[in-house]
């Protein structure tokens, strides 16, 4: 079996137990007859880094929906969803 890293609305699954790259599936909500929500894979084989700045993305477009919104707004959501996923991290790590 697979280690998965997983957060609140992101999955992160190594592609081997060897290799430093991860396939990243994010939470999404799925209408019609039978509301729910599931996982998708969004990217294969993906950096560490890589996989956060789309998850910093995605926590980004999901809490502003299709708002316009200025530079300084988007800078502002990405340093607070950046530090969010390093809190994470720090406790994950105390």
């Amino acid at each position: 079996e697979k280690m998965i890293i997983q957060g609140e609305f992101y999955r992160l699954t190594p592609i081997n137990e060897h290799s430093p790259k991860y396939d990243l599936e994010l939470l999404y909500s799925i209408g019609g007859k039978n509301p729910r929500e599931e996982f998708k894979v969004v990217a294969y084989g993906i950096s560490m880094e890589s996989a956060f700045e789309r998850i910093i993305h995605y926590a980004i477009n999901k809490k502003l929906g299709e708002e316009v919104i200025t530079l300084k707004q988007f800078f502002n959501a990405y340093k607070e969803e950046s530090n969010k996923i390093r809190e994470e991290l720090n406790r994950a790590l105390s």
